[in-house]
């Protein structure tokens, strides 16, 4: 999964997310704001301080494709979220490659500093992860000790479930592309809503319920679906995670020789 977390977002095999259309709107909404800021970049060329008439005339022409698009996204969402899931994973496994290096330049000597300042960089985040986990917590037993707040017990912690999930997957994303240097953010004005629409989309496809080969059981309160499409997709992340991860490591080592 996205956020690093496997196991707690495995329940997502017997247990949907809830609400159910928030995994698609968040899709939705990274889609738009990646697809804008290419149609944007396409329309201000390589010169940032002028439009150029060709990229207006792609930008409308890529503007119209995405239109036509739209009918089939509502169609065939599913393959959409499949492809961000496992582009996910991909980034996932190249980024994990950061710190294997940082450790490699601090054996070498020649990077003992930033070793350290990527440690206590890891250790501020880990304790923003805790702190996400510590209110779910709290909010779970909230839900449990003084009733449900919305809808019924079982809806009200999966929706606490829910929301976890998705901010855990904002947060594993952001760090991600938060370490990449800034001189890509200051150079590329379109970069920042750029790396905000693909975190959106992929934590919209982490929140996504598959419904392929799906048996739903149903006993009380408790809606129980079982989609065969998740274990397969979670073996197919981790294929991809295992091949990003060795590209970027020979790619690393190569820079390092």
């Amino acid at each position: 999964m996205t956020t690093g977390i496997a196991l707690p977002l495995q329940l997502a095999w017997i247990v949907d997310y809830v609400p159910a259309w928030l995994g698609p709107a968040l899709l939705a909404v990274g889609l738009l704001f990646m697809f804008l800021s290419m149609a944007w970049s396409i329309i201000r060329g390589s010169d940032s301080a002028s439009i150029s008439l060709s990229g207006l005339l792609v930008a409308f022409i890529t503007l119209g494709i995405g239109l036509l698009l739209v009918p089939l996204y509502f169609e065939y969402t599913y393959i959409a979220a499949a492809g961000l899931l496992l582009a996910g994973r991909w980034l996932e496994g190249v980024a994990a490659t950061r710190f294997l290096s940082k450790i490699v330049r601090f054996v070498t000597s020649t990077g003992s500093t930033s070793l350290a300042s990527t440690i206590k960089r890891r250790l501020r985040r880990a304790t923003i992860v805790f702190a996400v986990l510590l209110i779910a917590g709290w909010g779970a037993i909230w839900v449990v000790v003084l009733g449900p707040v919305f809808v019924s017990r079982t809806y009200d912690l999966t929706l606490v479930w829910t929301l976890s999930v998705g901010i855990l997957s904002i947060l594993g994303l952001g760090f991600k592309f938060a370490s990449i240097d800034s001189r890509a953010y200051e150079t590329t004005p379109m970069f920042v809503p750029m790396v905000i629409g693909v975190v959106l989309a992929v934590a919209g496809a982490q929140l996504y319920n598959f419904e392929l080969f799906q048996q739903v059981i149903v006993t009380g309160d408790i809606e129980i679906s079982i989609s065969a499409f998740d274990p397969v997709l979670l073996i197919v992340g981790n294929v991809v995670y295992l091949g990003g991860y060795y590209w970027s490591t020979r790619k690393r080592l190569q820079a390092l020789s």
